[in-house]
């Protein structure tokens, strides 16, 4: 019986050969894992030891082997990457020993040290006892290093279960019982075997594609057409400015009905125009005026302690002692904005610049903070030693005094009303030091 089992281990050893030297031509990386416990006699170990060593001779040259025997532990008796002549030499040193089999803590242990695509062939009965690692641990490491086992069983009981799961797993391949196995057995596991390890090596690259020569024929460069006219946005076009014409038409009209034209432009005016704004503006030359103006940078509140004087400081008599102490005073435009959404806040008018109110801030010298007032509400325009208010189609009006305006001259102490913000034009004596 015993013989029997030794014989069908050799013919599974001989199948690895077998494969072997199918793939003499890669060097694939190869761990023989040797069951160690008292589990396996030493008749067993001795036999399945002089049955590699015929396998290891025959591997190419270069390589790299690794043999691990495991019992209580997984141990290296050559590490990777060591050659096939010192795994022969060491294989005939393995005894039983240990009380236990850590089989699968072996397999991991190989499967971590061994290159991708390698190759582990574990002759054991198939029981793991006292393994830290699992069957998961085991297989999700497998996968990621591309490693396979060829499973071979022996001993007294032979667990054929778990090795066909661990060949099954790693797309490897499970070589049967070693005493129940035929001639015919063993000539398909060789097959089966060889496909296994050929699926683990690297796919060999394709060879690089063959040129193919320019063609030195003459292409006709295809005739370019000239696209015609789009008919439908000139159609739509047409239609806009017609629509145009006609709105405008048809505010002349209403606007010649109520009486309420420009008699010098023809330009139609509010209801509540008492003159053409477009040609004040022309009258008065405040575009030019405009242009030669500078536009006023953002303005910043002005103190009101600058903008107080002690009533006292007029009352005292210029006495001769006293001369040196006369403070000196110079007028300046000052622009005082209420809004109910915030304080009072004064503002300088220099007469060299053109002052823009409204709710933009990057568009304004001056920002209202307050959603009546357009975004672009009115300006300030300097004409000579006057300003005009100019208001600029803002949505609720400029108003000046209670009245609503387009083009007006200010006055000192005039109200603008922009929504529901008050600002008042005024001049105060300010000290020039």
């Amino acid at each position: 019986m015993r013989r029997r089992r030794l014989l069908g281990l050799a013919l599974v050893v001989a199948a690895v050969l077998a494969v072997r030297g199918a793939v003499a031509e890669e060097s694939i990386p190869l761990v023989v894992a040797l069951d160690s416990s008292r589990s396996l006699k030493p008749g067993e170990l001795a036999a399945a030891a002089s049955l590699v060593r015929p396998v290891l001779a025959s591997l190419p040259a270069g390589t790299p082997v690794g043999v691990m025997e495991f019992n209580d532990a997984p141990r290296w008796v050559v590490p990777l990457p060591g050659s096939a002549a010192a795994a022969s030499e060491v294989l005939g040193r393995i005894v039983p020993a240990g009380t236990s089999t850590v089989l699968l803590d072996a397999l991991v242990t190989a499967a971590r040290e061994l290159p991708a695509g390698g190759v582990i062939l574990v002759i054991t009965d198939g029981r793991d006892e006292g393994s830290a690692a699992t069957m998961s641990d085991l297989t999700a490491l497998l996968a990621a290093r591309q490693v396979r086992i060829l499973a071979a069983g022996t001993g007294h009981t032979v667990d054929s279960r778990s090795l066909r799961r661990l060949a099954v797993l790693s797309g490897g391949q499970y070589l049967g019982l070693v005493g129940a196995t035929s001639a015919g057995t063993l000539e398909g596991a060789v097959g089966q075997a060889r496909t296994a390890v050929e699926r683990s090596l690297p796919p060999t690259p394709a060879p690089p594609p063959t040129p193919v020569p320019e063609s030195t024929s003459t292409l006709t460069p295809p005739v370019r057409q000239t696209a015609g006219p789009d008919w439908l946005a000139l159609g739509l076009g047409v239609v806009a400015v017609a629509a145009l014409g006609l709105g405008m038409l048809a505010w002349r009209r209403r606007a010649a009905a109520t009486g309420n034209l420009c008699p010098d432009c023809g330009r139609p005016m509010a209801s509540w125009e008492t003159e053409c704004a477009t040609c004040k503006l022309d009258r008065l030359d405040l575009r030019r005026a405009e242009q030669q103006a500078i536009a006023a940078p953002p303005a910043k509140p002005i103190a009101d302690e600058e903008l107080t004087l002690d009533p006292s400081v007029f009352d005292k008599a210029p006495l001769e002692d006293r001369l040196e102490k006369t403070l000196a005073l110079t007028e300046q435009i000052i622009l005082v904005v209420r809004s109910p959404r915030g304080p009072q806040r004064s503002y300088a008018i220099n007469p060299e610049h053109v002052v823009a109110v409204g709710r933009a801030a990057k568009v304004n010298s001056i920002t209202l903070d307050d959603p009546s007032a357009s975004a672009q509400h009115f300006k300030i325009v300097p004409k000579g030693e006057d300003f005009y208010v100019v208001d600029l189609e803002s949505s609720n009006g400029t108003f000046v005094n209670g009245e609503r305006v387009r083009v007006h001259r200010l006055h000192n102490g005039d109200t603008i009303m922009a929504g529901q913000v008050e600002c008042q034009f005024r001049t105060q004596l300010v000290r020039t030091a």
